[in-house]
């Protein structure tokens, strides 16, 4: 989700080069320019599916949300929930609704322990025959970090994209192992209900860390024929991590987000991503008194628009297809520094962006990428740590239908 939207509107050969060139051609002087007005969006709705809390539980494994029967059709909204994400529930061998496992991502959003210094990557694995993944010709692997005066995003100079094959295991402590083949060294990935762990046998990767909260799995139906020629359902899951740990040489700490999608049709080919407008969001916050939410809204057409939020008790504390996204304020470039998040409960949340961590500019490529903060207005809970990534592809549409 994260560096993907953009393959919509490139090709697959320029990708890399322009998202390169966008990052690096940020100056100063425009990621300081006073920020311009952002466009207004459509009222909220008033009623609410706002879930009150539950006694602490852990969910089941993914995707946790009930029967086929249950799903949504076209027309409908998405459906959403919260799952624990087990090894044994994210093997890339099962199905789901009768969907293939296709597309599996890791996201990661550090920094170093100077604190100048922010990194932010995602590497792409492809299904391919037998239960292996594959990097995809022409997907986007990319790595990013900040320039040495931490003023802008350039590329990443130890970023190193996964080539040859990867394969999956369930390994002894439950959770699920991919093993990167690679031709100078190898990697293995794993992560589970509680840990995640990132290590390389050249010793340049030793990352690890735990779960912040139950991850975010949502499903979207597949188009009526007279919309897409291919089958295109969607059932997606992610959930993020807080690691520490080694990054060529560097002490880090941050989290780490893994991906995955189940459907008919590879991620670059699906009907969702090709025709996706609207602005997408995952953050979550650690708060003074050890409680971690993790939340993802969504503001896009067709039915593609919602908000979930769940807790490290595993509560989930919000679920509603009812809110409104306000660009309140951008960067000289369109990237934005504040969007306004309303919901039919009355609460409001805002992201504030971080002006140095930019990767897509909106005003250069139709994309905006950028990293920044969420929080609730008008909370009184201290926020220790927290991340927030934002996604708009295009524009943020009238009204989140």
């Amino acid at each position: 989700m994260v560096l993907r939207g953009l393959q919509r509107r490139l090709s697959a050969g320029r990708s890399r080069w322009l998202i390169a060139v966008a990052a690096s051609c940020l100056t100063v002087a425009l990621l300081i320019a006073p920020p311009t007005a952002g466009a207004a969006v459509a009222g909220i709705a008033t009623e609410s599916s706002h879930h009150p809390p539950a006694k602490s539980h852990q969910p089941p494994g993914f995707p946790n949300l009930g029967p086929k029967a249950s799903l949504p059709v076209w027309g409908q909204w998405m459906k959403e929930g919260i799952y624990t994400p087990t090894g044994r529930s994210l093997l890339n061998t099962d199905t789901y609704y009768g969907l293939p496992h296709q597309d599996t991502w890791l996201d990661t959003y550090f920094t170093d322990a100077a604190g100048q210094t922010f990194y932010l990557s995602t590497h792409h694995m492809e299904q391919g025959l037998n239960g292996e993944m594959t990097t995809p010709v022409g997907g986007i692997s990319l790595g990013f970090q900040t320039d040495p005066l931490g003023q802008q995003m350039i590329p990443d100079p130890y970023f190193k994209e996964w080539l040859g094959y990867q394969t999956q295991a369930l390994i002894a402590n439950g959770d699920a192992s991919y093993f990167i083949v690679d031709p100078t060294t190898s990697e293995e990935l794993s992560f589970g209900a509680n840990n995640f762990l990132w290590t390389s046998a050249n010793a340049q990767l030793d990352i690890y860390g735990t779960l912040t909260a139950p991850g975010n799995s949502y499903y979207l139906p597949s188009p009526p024929p007279s919309v897409s020629k291919k089958p295109s359902a969607f059932l997606y899951g992610n959930v993020y991590y807080r690691v520490t740990g080694n990054y060529y040489g560097h002490e880090i700490s941050g989290y780490a987000m893994v991906e995955e999608l189940w459907s008919q049709m590879e991620y670059d080919s699906n009907w969702w991503m090709n025709k996706r407008t609207g602005n997408w969001i995952a953050w979550t916050n650690t708060y003074a008194n050890g409680t971690t939410e993790y939340g993802q809204f969504f503001c896009m057409e067709h039915g593609y628009s919602g908000a979930i939020i769940s807790n490290n008790r595993g509560q989930m504390l919000l679920d509603t297809h009812h809110l409104s996204a306000t660009v309140q304020s951008t960067d000289l470039l369109g990237s934005p520094l504040s969007i306004l998040y309303k919901f039919g409960n009355g609460q409001r949340f805002e992201y504030v962006g971080n002006p140095s961590h930019v990767v897509l500019p909106q005003k250069l490529l139709g994309t905006s990428l950028s990293d920044g903060s969420m929080e609730q207005l008008g909370s009184s809970s201290k926020i220790v740590h927290g991340d927030a990534i934002q996604l708009i592809t295009g524009h943020i549409p009238a009204s989140c239908t």
